[in-house]
């Protein structure tokens, strides 16, 4: 027996060291099943200290073997997201692409790339954050790469020019045929994130290994945070950033610990993610931005059961529709933002705290404004009679501004919240009717709940405008809280004294209070749109062609000039019922007119024959016009047809064309 038990010993450490060295290890399992019978027989169990012995020995060989790949597979995926991304100029780019030999050897926790800017290692030495927020990052990134880093929980990537393609897209791509500098020589493996099929991937926790006949599975990657918001060029679809094409099948990533993902920005495009999609999520997340991108489509019922852990949702400025219903399933949420989509339809009970089924509700904050899909009635927005509100404890905001929302403001309006720590209620532009009450009101500052521009016909004056309550009332009555008939303001009330209520000079212009212009009021009864600011009227502003601009048309040149229709994120645009200050990229002052154009890398490309329009310099509050990383200049000197009346542009405070072709700046003057 002993001389048997020495020639085993000495044969498992042969299998060790073979395994060790890199040689197959289909065999293991079975030479391995060989050894306990032949342990069996001879009278050694499998938990002799011999054996033990020698299994720990293979084991720490295993686990050093894994760990140099996991080690070189991570530098590898950093090195290739520092050449694509154009690392040289970087903001900070200290330390990376320095590694020395001793960093990295097995079992040295002081990991080269450790050391670089931006990455937060474990104590054994592997990535666990990569954090580049702000930092110069410009073109195309392996980011199913970074996503598959094993121990990586924090993804930060947010406001830089990125752009990601799905590993199908990229394996079509011939990195030599790409003109940016920074990816020319990245090789389609590295794109693809192979680095990790090849090195790493057959024995990640929770993969699926494919048939060899093809089929797919599913990737687990262990990340907890990811930020891409603000990444300019990004582009594409949700499923982009979510299907994998890895060496033999096509793969879905699975997010099992993700609790936040921030995409606001991106200019993503195309239906919202359907729950195959939003499986690969689980239960875990808490928080997820995908405000200001291009998604359309309906939201299924079955995202508010599926999201059971969702605190915070929000999706403004995209062109989502469809009714609201999925959202009165998320029994958690604390904040959620619509505004600015295209929802039709009633606000579900469980978002009114209406529900008696749900017990306390948390809801927070709630903006469900300006929505503009019309329903089968042909009713814009949201409709139904205003809520009350009234078991919300913890609601500070509320928005429910541009709808059809109808019915009096009830005696018990927000009644169970705290106005020490409530902020604001926007029920402007709606079909609110009647007498305003005065006890909702009193209990909050003049301010804080914004009624003009609705059909209201008198107020509880008594209550509402009584002398005693601080602030603008006391200065300017009744005026500060909205201003009466026959009388309108910007704003619907008077908040300073060079700002009054002013007469309309027909009083029946002016039917109701908290009138924002004369001659727009709503005639009771009628199903028409709210009124809005006018902006689509010429402006106080110098000549352009012989006559007042009107801005919505200088939108319009601007749209046509460029190829509005091919544009990533066009939502609003072009439409008769949607407001411009609704138009995505544009951003209005108070008074209505035109103050920001950012539309940076929304595939905004001059028309053949076409130039930029010089009217834009006209507008006569803009302070910002982002427009770059379009192609706009495509003529020999162009820019200087578009600079000629850069000097009407008064307020201009900042303009960037940026990576727009614009050859230079000589005879600019203004």
């Amino acid at each position: 027996k002993t001389s048997l038990a020495r020639d085993t010993a000495s044969y498992v450490k042969d299998i060790s060291i073979y395994t060790a060295r890199g040689r197959p290890k289909t065999n293991l399992s079975h030479h391995g099943g060989l050894i306990l019978i032949f342990l069996s027989i001879i009278g050694i169990s499998s938990t002799s200290p011999l054996f033990a012995q020698s299994s720990l020995r293979h084991r720490k060989l295993q686990d050093q073997d894994e760990y140099e790949k996991i080690r070189t597979s991570e530098q590898q995926v950093l090195e290739a997201l520092f050449t694509a991304a154009g690392g040289n100029d970087w903001a900070n780019d200290d330390n990376w692409m320095v590694v020395t030999a001793a960093d990295g050897a097995a079992g040295n926790a002081s990991n080269g790339v450790c050391s670089w800017y931006g990455i937060t290692c474990t104590s054994e030495g592997f990535v666990e954050k990569v954090e580049l927020s702000d930092n110069n990052l410009r073109g195309a990134v392996p980011l199913h790469g970074l996503i598959r880093m094993p121990h990586l929980k924090v993804l930060k990537l947010d406001g830089n020019s990125l752009m990601f393609r799905s590993s199908s897209q990229l394996s079509s791509e011939d990195p030599s045929e790409n003109t940016t500098t920074a990816t020319a020589s990245i090789n389609p493996a590295v794109w693809e994130g192979r680095i990790f099929n090849e090195l790493y991937m057959e024995s990640m926790e929770g993969d699926t290994a494919a048939a060899s006949g093809g089929g797919g599975g599913t990737v687990t990657s262990n990340l907890q945070y990811i930020d891409l918001s603000e990444s300019d060029a990004l582009g594409g679809t949700f499923s982009n950033l979510m299907e994998i094409t890895s060496t033999f099948s096509s793969q879905f990533i699975y997010f099992p610990r993700l609790s936040d993902l921030y995409l606001s920005g991106c200019r993503l495009h195309g239906d919202f993610p359907n729950m195959a999609q939003l499986a690969t999520f689980g239960s875990t997340l808490e928080r997820c931005s995908l405000d200001d991108n291009g998604l359309t489509g309906t939201i299924s019922t079955d995202f508010g059961t599926t999201m059971t852990n969702l605190r915070v949702f929000t999706a403004s400025g995209n062109d989502l529709e469809g009714n609201l219903s999925a959202f009165g399933e998320l029994v958690k949420i604390r904040h959620l933002n619509l505004r600015g989509n295209s929802f039709t339809g009633t606000i579900p009970e469980k978002l009114r705290c209406e529900d008696s089924t749900s017990g306390a509700t948390l809801l927070e904050k709630l903006d469900l404004s300006r929505q503009r899909g019309i329903s089968s009635a042909g009713t814009t927005g949201l409709t139904g009679t205003l809520p009350s509100f009234s078991q919300c404890e913890d609601l500070r905001r509320l928005d429910l501004s541009h709808n059809q929302l109808g019915g009096q403001v009830s005696e018990n309006f927000l009644q169970s919240v705290d106005p020490l720590i409530f902020e604001s209620a926007s029920l402007s532009s709606n079909l609110i009717e009647g007498e305003l009450p005065g006890k909702p009101l009193v209990r909050f500052d003049a301010d804080a709940i914004d009624l003009r521009d609705n059909r209201i016909t008198s107020l509880e004056i008594d209550l509402i405008c009584d002398s005693s309550r601080s602030g603008a009332i006391a200065a300017f009555g009744c005026d500060a809280v909205l201003c009466p008939p026959g009388t309108y303001a910007r704003i619907g009330r008077q908040e300073e004294a060079d700002e009054p209520c002013l007469p309309c000079d027909i009083d029946t212009q002016s039917q109701y209070w908290g009138s924002i212009s004369c001659g727009n009021d709503q005639s009771v009864g009628t199903e028409s749109a709210p009124s809005t600011t006018p902006l689509d009227t010429p402006v106080n502003t110098p000549l352009y062609n012989e006559g007042p601009v009107i801005e919505k048309d200088v939108l319009l040149e601007l749209y046509d000039a460029t190829g509005g229709e091919d544009w990533f994120n066009k939502v609003g645009w072009a439409t008769e019922s949607t407001p411009i200050c609704e138009w995505y990229g544009i951003q209005c002052a108070e008074d209505g007119t035109v103050e920001s154009i950012d539309l940076g890398g929304n595939n905004l490309a001059l028309v053949d024959g076409k130039t930029l329009p010089t009217s834009l310099f006209y507008l006569p509050s803009l302070k910002y016009l982002i427009l770059k990383e379009n192609t706009l200049f495509k003529y020999s000197n162009a820019e200087l047809e578009f600079f000629k009346d850069i000097g009407a542009a008064n307020l201009l405070e900042a303009l960037d064309l940026s990576s727009t072709g614009l050859s230079g700046v000589s005879g600019i003057q203004g």
